[in-house]
C-alpha cells in the first residue's frame, strides 16, 4: 500500500510504512492484502535519547492487518522470521501464547531504530505494528503472559 496522506512528510512516517509494506512482502502477501496502515507520533521519554535535541525525542508507531486467508500462519512465520534473519543486524524472537494458537514475532533492529510486533492468528489473520524512533528501537521488553518464548526454526 501506498501512503496517500497530506501529512506523509510527517517524520517517520515513510520509514513506519515502508516496514509494514516489508513485512507483507516477506510473508508473501504483498502490501496490497493489507489494510491502509495507520500512524502516530509521540514524544519519547526514554533514557535512549541522550543528548538528541528535544525536536528529535519521539517515536512514530504504526500499524495495519492482513485479514485471514490471505496467507496461512505458517507461511507468514516463516516468510518474516526469514526475511530479517537474512537482512542480518536484527534480533528476531518467537512466541506463542499458552491461550490460544496465536504467535508473536519481535524484531529489534538497533541499527535502522526500528522495533516491530507481529502478531499472527491461527487462521493467519495477522497485526503488524512498527515503530521508528531517532531515540534507538522502542520496544525490547519480553511480552506478557499468556506469551511464552519459543524457538527459531534452523
Amino acid at each position: 500500500m501506498t501512503a496517500c496522506s497530506d501529512d506523509s512528510d510527517e517524520p517517520g512516517r515513510s520509514e513506519v510504512i515502508a516496514e509494514l509494506e516489508s513485512i507483507w512482502r516477506s510473508a508473501g502477501a504483498g502490501a496490497d492484502a493489507a489494510t491502509r496502515p495507520g500512524y502516530n507520533r509521540r514524544p519519547a521519554n526514554s533514557d535512549r535519547c541522550g543528548d538528541l535535541e528535544e525536536s528529535d525525542r519521539w517515536v512514530g508507531r504504526g500499524s495495519n492487518q492482513l485479514p485471514r486467508g490471505v496467507r496461512t500462519q505458517e507461511q507468514i512465520i516463516e516468510g518474516v522470521v526469514s526475511h530479517y534473519r537474512e537482512e542480518g543486524g536484527t534480533e528476531v524472537r518467537r512466541y506463542r501464547s499458552a491461550a490460544s494458537e496465536e504467535r508473536l514475532v519481535v524484531v529489534i533492529d538497533e541499527e535502522r531504530k526500528i522495533s516491530v510486533e507481529l502478531f499472527v492468528g491461527a487462521s493467519g489473520d495477522s497485526t503488524a505494528r512498527v515503530a521508528y524512533s531517532p531515540c534507538g528501537a522502542q520496544g525490547s521488553a519480553e511480552p506478557k503472559a499468556p506469551f511464552e518464548p519459543e524457538p527459531l526454526d534452523g
